[in-house]
């Protein structure tokens, strides 16, 4: 709420807020809000208002901190969680996966469309319940079958389906789900054969740079791991993720360079 000041005149509460700090807020508070003010003026991209009520607009101020404050700790729990998850997909991957729906939403089987992209990315079994970003974990579907999902399983998903579409369509429906599963399947053999050949070339690159030093680098409970002589660095799981870094071996190579200077100052 750092974006959003006020202030009483003449009994008045006026104020002003950002307007893209307006705009980040859900559709409901940011209703909740402009119905206890009236914007008299925007200047420089932010929106002066005034007070319809000073004590209603207190009471709505005060709810809409706490909901922001939940928000923001929602939030950052799943950046956390991003940050902790296993695994990564390419752009690639989900052309695949759009052809091994048939380009069919996966929950509904409605049509999707590429261009202009009217679908979202599913995991299957959520983040914050242990789910990967691997492609054997991701669906493409609906942005509203997305947002009613949730962190709801897929079983309990279409438990629900079926009964809001019925038993006839949920049985037309699976040998659909069955093929796009297998489909999946060999998409993400191949992509976590691809990370794994990318980091063992890495491994040998910071041998030839470092001769004489014992190295290696590999996924260990899905955490990419280096090891240089008794010292053992694992990156978080969405270390993958992170290109500009993973991707780099000048980042590698200095961590090694740290490391072997902090081994050989120790061993003097």
């Amino acid at each position: 709420m750092n974006s959003i000041y006020f202030y009483v005149l003449k009994g008045t509460t006026r104020g002003s807020i950002d307007k893209l700090e307006l705009e980040s807020w859900p559709a409901s508070i940011q209703e909740e809000f402009l119905n206890t003010v009236r914007i008299e003026k925007e200047t420089d991209g932010a929106l002066h208002f005034r007070a319809l009520r000073g004590e209603t607009f207190e009471k709505a101020l005060k709810r809409l901190k706490g909901k922001l404050r939940s928000r923001n700790r929602a939030k950052k729990r799943a950046q956390r969680l991003w940050i902790e998850s296993e695994g990564i997909y390419e752009h690639e991957d989900i052309e695949e996966l759009f052809q091994a729906q048939d380009g069919r939403c996966y929950y509904s089987g409605a049509d999707l469309t590429w261009s202009p992209r009217d679908f979202s990315i599913d995991h299957l079994v959520p983040v914050m319940d242990g789910g990967t970003s691997w492609p054997g974990n991701l669906v493409l579907c609906k942005e509203a079958f997305n947002t009613e999902k949730g962190v709801l399983s897929k079983q309990k998903f279409f438990r629900i389906l079926k009964a809001r579409f019925g038993s006839e369509w949920y049985e037309a429906h699976k040998p659909f789900l069955k093929e796009a599963d297998a489909r999946r399947r060999l998409i993400d053999k191949r992509r976590r054969r691809a990370v794994q050949v990318q980091i063992d070339r890495m491994a040998d690159d910071l041998r030839c740079s470092f001769p004489g030093a014992v190295i290696d680098f590999k996924l260990q409970e899905g955490k990419p791991t280096l090891q240089v002589g008794y010292y053992e660095i694992r990156f978080p799981c969405g270390f993958l993720r992170q290109k500009r870094r993973f991707n780099s071996l000048c980042h590698l190579k200095k961590i090694v360079a740290a490391v072997s200077t902090d081994r050989d100052n120790k061993s003097e």
